[in-house]
């Protein structure tokens, strides 16, 4: 084994993960969990769940693109146990999201970063605002950063130390995450990509031991995909997701240069505006002619994507439908107002200030890839050092962003939580290459992360709240007799409730799976309606008051 790295954790470094989870479980109960609710798609994903808890059958509605099994399996355990509700399955997510962090810990340790970069590195993964809201949901991102995580630490552990235990643990952990999303196979292809570029660090007969444990998942993934359909969820639906490379000749191409180059603005622009804490510490770098050259070259194509966006009226952080990032908060809002008429959340930045932010993302954006393109590293380093132990880090990481940034092109769709999924892994590649400038600039660093962990906290705190109180008039309504198809509760309601495993269903009205809109739930006024009842909420440590209000149609 080498010595260079710990066979196990410290007591000085389980004392460290003791006080990381205490930290995690007081940013939990001051976010505040409770809520019998569904949030986003995660209803789509409970019923499945619930499913296979009562029948031990995979079934999944007309809404679900991603393999999902593993998740499923998952939440039908917690289910079993605890009953079912929205609640434990949250619980369930909020348990693999502080995994997540522990196993980022131990990771950057075996990496020997020091302890004040590792629990700065930590703190700003969980507070980066898509990963801490999608720790409260049961959205598939944080099952398949977790796998995808700890695929990358056991691959590490099981090629430094000569352990082939590790790797063929790191090659289940890879077929764990093609069973939650199928862009899985980036880390089997990443894992096998890394283990050929050592071939001169590498001994040859441990390599081909290791190579041969890592390109199973691979080989799996084609049988899967080739023979069987236990890679898509819904019949079908990954299909929908495709229908953009259905053109052929110009159109095609056109089609190929706008999703690559949106995917890659999006990407990086997302990645450097939400790691901030972590990417500020690439602001000061040696530069050469070329090297500015470059940056200057990268600038032009993320300015002119970014500006035809602020142009057609989507200035950051962009209004898609589904999006969590929302201005001056988190969580897409799903009400009739906000969701199908296209009017603003309450809570909004002014036009100048989505204006500013939209150019200084993209200029950060293109200075994150400048910066990974010039740190890039193809050498052959010495594994028995810790110089070379990093040096493998750095390339599965350079490496898993730029498939994983690949992947995203085969759909025709992007939301801002594919950034969670597809650029993880640099949180890893920026403490092995900028520690010191890190501990250098520790000063901004905690004052970026402090601020980040309010943002995060309080309007995830405000999603949540919204929500109940969205549940809270919807009972309301039953209770007086109105039934489920007069009311448009918004998608989840709608979706949940109506639609079900059969949804989406468009009928007469335009919310979701609503036969009749003679009562709609909003958080504002629309003409044609009366404003009966108002439930409040609260974010941001009770200092942002709101209301969901419930608004009956007038004779027309």
């Amino acid at each position: 084994m080498n010595q260079a790295h710990p066979a196990g954790p410290s007591e000085r470094l389980f004392r460290e993960s003791i006080l990381l989870m205490l930290g995690f479980l007081s940013v939990v109960l001051l976010t505040d969990p409770r809520g019998n609710v569904p949030l986003n798609d995660d209803w789509n994903f409970a019923l499945s769940t619930w499913h296979f808890a009562d029948t031990g059958e995979f079934r999944f509605s007309r809404l679900t693109a991603m393999s999902l099994r593993a998740q499923v399996v998952w939440g039908a355990l917690w289910t079993t146990v605890f009953g079912r509700s929205f609640e434990v399955l949250r619980a369930s997510t909020l348990l693999l999201s502080a995994a997540t962090i522990l196993m980022l810990q131990q990771l950057l340790a075996f990496l020997r970063i020091g302890r004040w970069v590792r629990v700065m590195v930590c703190a700003a993964f969980l507070f980066q605002p898509l990963f801490f809201w999608s720790s409260f949901t049961f959205m598939t991102h944080v099952p398949y950063v977790f796998l995808s995580i700890l695929a990358f630490y056991l691959l590490m552990r099981g090629v430094i130390e000569d352990r082939i235990g590790f790797t063929v643990l790191a090659s289940l952990a890879v077929i764990g995450s093609y069973f939650v999303r199928q862009t899985g196979i980036v880390n089997g292809l990443v894992a096998l990509m890394v283990l050929f570029s050592l071939r001169r660090t590498v001994p040859l007969r441990r390599k081909r031991a290791h190579m041969l444990v890592a390109s199973i998942p691979v080989v799996v993934f084609v049988f899967l995909y080739a023979f069987t359909s236990l890679l898509e969820g819904y019949a079908g639906q990954i299909r929908e997701h495709l229908t953009i490379w259905d053109a052929r000749g110009l159109k095609l191409a056109a089609n190929i240069f706008e999703i690559v180059m949106r995917d890659v603005v999006m990407n990086f622009q997302y990645a450097a505006l939400l790691m901030v804490p972590l990417v500020a510490a690439f602001l000061v770098l040696p530069r050469t002619k070329r090297g500015v050259l470059l940056l200057l070259v990268l600038i032009l194509p993320f300015l002119w994507v970014s500006i035809t966006l602020w142009s057609l009226g989507n200035p950051m952080p962009y209004r898609v439908k589904g999006e969590v990032l929302i201005n001056l908060g988190l969580g897409p809002p799903t009400l009739r107002d906000t969701w199908n008429e296209g009017l603003p959340y309450p809570f909004h930045l002014a036009t100048f200030a989505t204006t500013v932010l939209t150019l200084i993302s993209a200029i950060g954006g293109a200075w994150l890839l400048w910066t990974l393109i010039q740190y890039r590293d193809m050498g052959n380093p010495d594994l028995s050092t810790q110089a070379g132990a990093r040096s493998m880090a750095r390339r599965y990481s350079l490496l898993h962003m730029a498939l994983a940034t690949a992947a995203l092109f085969a759909s025709g769709l992007y939301f801002d939580r594919y950034v969670l999924d597809s650029l993880w892994s640099l949180s890893i590649f920026i403490p092995v290459v900028a520690e010191e400038r890190l501990v250098r600039f520790r000063i901004i660093s905690v004052v970026l992360v402090v601020l980040f962990a309010i943002f995060s906290v309080g309007a995830t705190q405000e999603y949540l709240d919204w929500n109940r109180a969205r549940w809270r008039a919807l009972g309301d309504l039953q209770s007086k007799g109105v039934t489920l198809d007069r009311i448009d509760g918004g998608y989840e309601i709608n979706q949940y409730l109506i639609g079900g495993f059969d949804g989406p269903i468009r009928l007469r009205r335009p919310g979701f799976s609503v036969i009749d809109d003679e009562f709609v739930l909003t958080f504002q006024e629309l003409p044609g309606y009366r404003d009966i009842a108002s439930y409040p909420y609260t974010g941001f440590f009770g200092l942002r008051h709101g209301s969901v209000h419930v608004l009956e149609r007038v004779l027309r």
